[in-house]
């Protein structure tokens, strides 16, 4: 943090060269941004630029930035030039465009990789002050560089992912007139999106959904598909839905436990391979569901619903925190049905209730039995 304040005195200070006096404010400070690699603090210097601050002012103000020399501004930059035995390139420069309605838009150039024949090079840098470690600043340098070169040793063990790549999964519900819970499904692609650092145009997908269903038979409802890749393409697919399982689903508990502090269980991708192991168990066995637990034994969810109970006139559904999706359907029942709250449910909740459901946003809510060695064989 006292690295980052010392930045943003220095940035605002270069800013008010070129802005209206006392209009240089800091909006935001010290915020975090998760990357695949890295997780970044960073904080923000707005200014009302005077009205003859031309673009060459500006950019003569605040270039080279002061996030990569450091203060005092040019100090620093002397013993940069003594110091570093060879010219920077474009490293800590700036790329960038000015439009012709008078906006522009520049960043500095850090993981930038300058291509040339047969080669390319990659500036990495880590900012010293007083009391810096050698060791640790050069640890800083090959954590930046870890998207590029693969080491996955490298890389901070709270943002790194997975080696095998993934993709972002909605499933909903196309009734023959419109996707009820769509705006649910677009908030939690958003926000899954965010989390991995996955391009998301909220705008495109909902034209691409509305294309997709577009002119389909009104008496045939439609499971609607979508995935979203690392690089923000989009796939959308529909079927219909086919009837499944007759009332009440049978249910049965998977071997397999949840590691509640894996992020992936928090959100819908394609890496299901604990889901689809649990599921292909259960159907060999006749089941139509498996019930999966975290370490501490705990329900979590289904293969591919979530679970509510009820008992008396409540109806409990287990935390987000004991490791589990938030389905769309789960948060409309949450925010509709006011005798619906959250607990810590166990298999002893599940064989006792007065009803289990099983439900998601493509069925919406059915009626299911857990049986096996922890069911007592009620019918709701």
């Amino acid at each position: 943090r006292a690295e980052n304040l010392m930045i943003v005195d220095l940035l605002r200070n270069d800013l008010s060269v070129c802005s209206r006096p006392g209009s240089v404010t800091v909006p935001s400070l010290y915020e975090t941004e998760p990357y695949p690699s890295v997780t970044q603090m960073t904080s923000t210097v707005e200014g009302h630029l005077q009205a003859d601050a031309g673009l060459a002012a500006l950019l003569g103000a605040l270039f080279p930035c002061g996030s990569v020399t450091g203060a005092p501004k040019r100090r620093a930059m002397r013993l940069i030039r003594e110091l570093e035995p060879t010219l920077r390139g474009v490293y800590c420069g700036a790329i960038g465009m000015a439009g012709s309605d008078d906006t522009a838009v520049f960043n500095v150039a850090i993981r930038t990789v300058v291509l040339g024949e047969g080669e390319g090079t990659m500036g990495l840098g880590s900012g010293i002050v007083w009391d810096s470690d050698p060791a640790a600043e050069y640890d800083e340098c090959t954590l930046k560089g870890a998207f590029l070169t693969g080491d996955a040793d490298a890389q901070s063990n709270d943002t790194a992912l997975p080696e095998d790549d993934f993709e972002l999964i909605e499933t909903m519900r196309f009734d023959g007139v419109r996707i009820p819970l769509l705006d649910r499904h677009v908030e939690r692609l958003a926000r899954s999106a965010a989390y991995f650092s996955f391009p998301f145009d909220e705008a495109r997908f909902r034209r691409r959904i509305e294309r997709t269903v577009r002119g389909r038979d009104a008496d045939t409802p439609l499971k609607v598909r979508t995935t979203l890749d690392r690089w923000g393409r989009l796939s959308v697919t529909a079927t219909p839905i086919d009837e499944g399982p007759t009332e009440p689903w049978r249910l049965t508990v998977a071997g397999e436990r949840v590691d509640r502090t894996d992020p992936f269980f928090y959100h819908k991708t394609t890496r299901r391979g604990v889901y689809d192991r649990a599921l292909a168990a259960a159907q060999a066995e006749g089941y139509d569901e498996a019930v999966l637990l975290n370490q501490d034994g705990n329900v979590t969810e289904g293969t591919y619903t979530n679970l509510f109970v009820r008992q008396g006139e409540n109806l409990w559904t287990p935390p987000v925190e004991s490791g589990l999706l938030a389905g769309v359907y789960r948060d409309h029942v949450l925010e509709t049905q006011p005798q619906a709250s959250t607990r810590t449910l166990t298999l002893d909740d599940l064989a006792t209730a007065d009803t289990l459901y099983c439900c998601n946003g493509v069925r919406g809510g059915c009626a299911a039995v857990l049986l096996g060695p922890n069911s007592n064989r009620r019918r709701p």
